[in-house]
């Protein structure tokens, strides 16, 4: 262990300077401001539940992919640092965008273009456990976080010989809770990269106040951000 031999050789003065080094306290190393961007991809669900359509039945499409993306901003505070990992503390927001047109099976198909405005908020533990020079390895756990999500759409009935605009279905808000883990890779004090899972209860359920509903409560998503 280098601070050992450097305690040895410097005497008591090198010493203290060296176990204080793994107290309490803000690491200005790592804590600071960032900004980055990220894509992800979900497994959706999406339904008109209506007899919008003069059908018994609408349509639904169940675990088609969606790519939601992101860009997101926050602040780090590292806490607590020894000689084999760091521990500190994150919060984030973010606000981003989803299409989420599908197909939907019913009697008969119809067509839906789905669009979705994201934005959200969530507190991180984060654990460092490998720190190698320049490099640093570590994973960051998301207990709670607050998500909403505002969505426009149309449709069109696909029948055997025509098809029939459905018009648009207005806009509805969806809010949520949300929960993630991932693993996370910075190189030297500024760059940093995430892989993260999150998953978000949005009801797949709709309410009398909307036609459709399309959502995407699993998402794995590949950022990259810059601390500054």
């Amino acid at each position: 262990m280098p601070y050992l031999r450097q305690s040895q050789i410097g005497g008591g003065q090198s010493q203290n300077k060296s176990t204080q080094q793994y107290t309490f306290g803000i690491k200005e190393a790592k804590t600071g401001g960032f900004i980055g961007a990220e894509v992800g991809i979900g497994s959706a669900f999406a339904s008109i539940p209506w007899r919008i359509s003069g059908y018994a039945y609408g349509g639904s499409n169940y675990g088609y992919a969606v790519f939601p993306l992101n860009i997101f901003g926050g602040y780090q505070w590292y806490l607590y640092d020894q000689p084999h990992y760091t521990i500190g503390v994150c919060v984030r927001g973010h606000i981003g965008y989803t299409n989420y047109n599908a197909t939907l099976g019913g009697a008969p198909d119809i067509s839906l273009t789905s669009h979705g405005i994201q934005y959200g908020a969530e507190a991180q533990f984060v654990w460092d456990f490998l720190d190698y020079e320049a490099h640093t390895f570590g994973m960051h756990i998301a207990l709670l976080g607050f998500e909403g999500s505002t969505f426009s759409g149309k449709g069109v009935e696909n029948g055997l010989n025509s098809q029939k605009d459905l018009g648009s279905f207005g806009s509805h808000t969806k809010f949520a809770y949300s929960m993630g883990i991932g693993l996370h890779y910075y190189y030297a004090e500024n760059h940093q990269v995430y892989l993260t899972h999150r998953y978000r209860t949005y009801s797949t359920f709709a309410d009398s106040t909307t036609k459709y509903y399309s959502v995407a409560n699993n998402v794995f998503s590949f950022g990259y951000a810059y601390k500054f």
